[in-house]
């Protein structure tokens, strides 16, 4: 019996004990927990802070993106600009180039409008150069220009300038051929006079036929 009663004794001390320790054993936690909680908030404090850093990051990242997409959209323009201006350039040159044909093709010395405006058919070094104003007149108006220039005035008014001259001449030319065969009727057949006159006529009426027929 005696046995039993310490070993009653026994376990309530051992349950004491433990309930002591226990007890102990809160109160430091309550204190830890207590000790680290200003670390607690000022780690929370210092997370804070870099989440806000971060969403400042993220924001500038953002503007610069949306900034080199302007800028990736100012180059493409650029680009396209560039490339439109050397389309342009091309083309220029190319009109210009076609400009620069047709001027050759349409342009009459002023040796040869003389020629055709005030043409001197009874001398050889008259006849001569009238033939030749003729033939030229003769090329430039059938020159051969592309249908988008010949709308130009400044192709049009050329080309009515030829017709003037080529009225003025044709006018000369008629005059100096009626003249002739009025002189021919006044001469008798067969002289020598006659046949070269007539030879005149001839070769004068043949070289200019063609200018008379554009």
């Amino acid at each position: 019996m005696k046995e039993c009663g310490f070993a009653a004794k026994d376990a309530k001390a051992f349950t004491d004990m433990l309930a002591t320790q226990l007890m102990a054993l809160d109160g430091e936690n309550v204190q830890s927990v207590l000790a680290s909680e200003p670390q607690v908030t000022k780690l929370m404090d210092q997370l804070e802070t870099a989440i806000q850093e971060i969403e400042k990051v993220e924001s500038a990242l953002d503007m610069y993106d949306e900034t080199l997409r302007h800028v990736r959209d100012t180059i493409d323009k650029m680009d396209q600009k560039n490339a439109n201006i050397q389309t342009a350039n091309k083309n220029n040159e190319k009109l210009l180039n076609e400009l620069q044909k047709v001027i050759h093709q349409l342009e009459l010395s002023p040796k040869h409008q003389l020629a055709l405006t005030d043409a001197d058919l009874t001398t050889p070094t008259g006849l001569r150069d009238a033939i030749e104003a003729a033939k030229e007149l003769q090329a430039v108006m059938n020159a051969q220009i592309h249908p988008a220039l010949v709308r130009l005035k400044a192709i049009q008014e050329q080309r009515r300038r030829f017709e003037k001259w080529k009225a003025k001449f044709s006018q000369i030319l008629s005059r100096h051929l009626n003249n002739l065969f009025i002189h021919m009727v006044n001469l008798k057949k067969k002289t020598i006079h006659y046949l070269h006159l007539y030879n005149h006529i001839q070769y004068t009426y043949s070289n200019f036929y063609n200018i008379l027929c554009i």
